[in-house]
């Protein structure tokens, strides 16, 4: 198991998708991953994390209602499955109608 990947599992556990408006707690990309029933492998779920962990900071991940991080992540999803492997396209396209990304930033 890679690093990514126990880390990922590590945030899933104990961390209920409920708990997303809370910037105290850990939210992962991944349970919204697990509803769609697509593998990814691990490079492009840590990508995704990443793109995902970007928006949220994008938005100041404060008092965000829980729907906010559905389609942020459904939006990193869809972009996936298309192939791009990108962390700043990914985090614009899921910012795309919410906010417009700047694509000379970086995903952090």
């Amino acid at each position: 198991m890679t690093a990514i990947r126990k880390r990922a599992t590590l945030l899933i556990r104990g961390t209920p998708l409920s708990t997303a408006h809370d910037s105290h707690k850990a939210i992962s990309i991944l349970p919204f991953i697990g509803k769609e029933g697509t593998a990814f492998d691990d490079y492009a779920t840590g990508v995704m994390g990443e793109a995902f962990d970007s928006a949220r900071k994008e938005l100041h991940d404060t008092g965000q209602p829980e729907i906010v991080y559905e389609v942020i992540a459904r939006r990193i999803i869809d972009e996936a499955k298309k192939g791009e492997r990108d962390p700043v396209r990914l985090r614009n396209a899921a910012l795309a109608g919410l906010r417009i990304g700047r694509d000379d930033e970086q995903a952090s």
